[in-house]
């Protein structure tokens, strides 16, 4: 893709805590503290591809696409 960032397997990104896959990009939400759901998301879908849940809550004009971009920390490899 012309970048820096590594590439990881699904499999690895499963085993890590608070690392997500979105549209084929892997993000460490670790550290996100103010996200407005009453219970801690990430935990949840940790390790996990939550791209269709993240795009069917998170129109693609909201905050949430643009906060995302300082969680990118490589992509999937296929």
């Amino acid at each position: 893709m012309g970048n820096s960032l590594p590439y990881f397997t699904q499999e690895y990104v499963e085993k890590r805590d608070k690392w997500i896959i979105i549209d084929n990009k892997v993000y460490d939400v670790s550290f996100f503290k103010d996200h407005p759901a009453p219970y801690d998301v990430f935990a949840k879908v940790s390790g996990r591809d939550c791209t269709y849940d993240f795009h069917l809550i998170h129109k693609k004009e909201s905050i949430a696409h643009k906060l995302m971009k300082k969680y990118l920390i490589g992509y999937v490899k296929n």
